[in-house]
């Protein structure tokens, strides 16, 4: 009897673990959905960008809707590396880019965009491809400014910044005392130098590129600032969603490739119009000893 107990008491427990090894394991037949930007872009062999105007880096033509730019020739090309085709897929506000990452409307963010901590919490993103200079836009005829600028930071210096942007964290860190004036996210990077120069706002914190550009209809308007926590190299980037490590590796690889062999500078090249305004990674290898 008590042979015949154990036998049966072994037989259940067996029966018990078959079941619930049946419930846990992947059943033959049935297809595992997909859940990632990486395994729909490996399947398509299409990569969906999102973007947003940011002269020079990302363009977008107001009639046809073209974009060019320093980051999208960089994407393509990188793209190209990896056998991908780029679609460029949805221009996005600045602060409505990582919902749209985790919400799958876009694989990338694709425009080259500076990154930051409070980024870091919503996304993954790729290392920095370039640096872009960040400068300090007043007006050319205002003297309280253009000669000392530690005068910015006080109450009556307003600075204008758009929603969602870098600029929204980084300005009160450098300048506490000053007034803040916050655009909407529609609005364009470029009218903040508009209203600058209109003397609509003292100050902006912005590329020296769009400076440059503001400068070459507007000759001798605005001068850009430098000196002790002005004139930064910000680190520009590629974001994809918070749970993509594979799509944000293989990118990574891909921009090295185009880095290496020195597609980022030509692009570059192509689109600066004023001197030292982008800075290129510096080589891992650079000063290595040769054996």
């Amino acid at each position: 009897m008590r042979l015949a107990t154990t036998i049966i008491t072994a037989a259940t427990v067996a029966l018990g673990v078959a079941l619930w090894v049946s419930h846990t394991q992947p059943q033959s037949g049935l297809t595992t959905p997909t859940n990632t930007a990486f395994e729909r872009v490996m399947q398509t062999g299409v990569i969906r960008c999102g973007y947003a105007a940011w002269d020079p880096m990302l363009k977008v033509d107001p009639t046809t809707k073209k974009v060019s730019g320093i980051a999208h020739d960089v994407f393509e090309a990188a793209a190209k590396y990896l056998g991908l085709k780029v679609e460029w897929t949805e221009e996005l506000t600045w602060g409505e880019f990582p919902l749209a990452l985790q919400n799958h409307r876009v694989d990338a963010f694709c425009m080259g965009s500076p990154t930051s901590a409070e980024r870091a919490r919503a996304t993954l993103q790729t290392d920095p491809f370039l640096f872009t200079k960040f400068v300090v836009a007043v007006r050319s005829d205002d003297k309280r400014l253009v000669h000392n600028p530690h005068d910015l930071n006080k109450p009556e210096t307003k600075f204008g910044q758009v929603d969602g942007t870098l600029q929204v964290k980084l300005v009160p860190r450098l300048f506490p005392q000053a007034t803040f004036l916050i655009y909407p996210e529609s609005i364009p990077l470029s009218q903040l130098l508009l209203d600058v120069g209109e003397n609509k706002l003292d100050a902006a914190l912005i590329g020296l590129s769009m400076v440059a550009i503001y400068n070459q209809s507007h000759p001798g308007r605005l001068t850009a600032l430098e000196g002790p926590g002005i004139g930064r190299f910000l680190p520009n980037v590629i974001f994809v969603g918070p749970h993509e490590p594979r799509l944000r590796d293989m990118l990574n690889v891909a921009l090295m490739d185009v880095l290496d062999t020195g597609l980022v500078g030509q692009a570059v090249a192509r689109y600066q119009i004023v001197p030292d305004a982008y800075r290129l990674p510096a080589s891992p290898y650079a000063g290595m000893a040769t054996q």
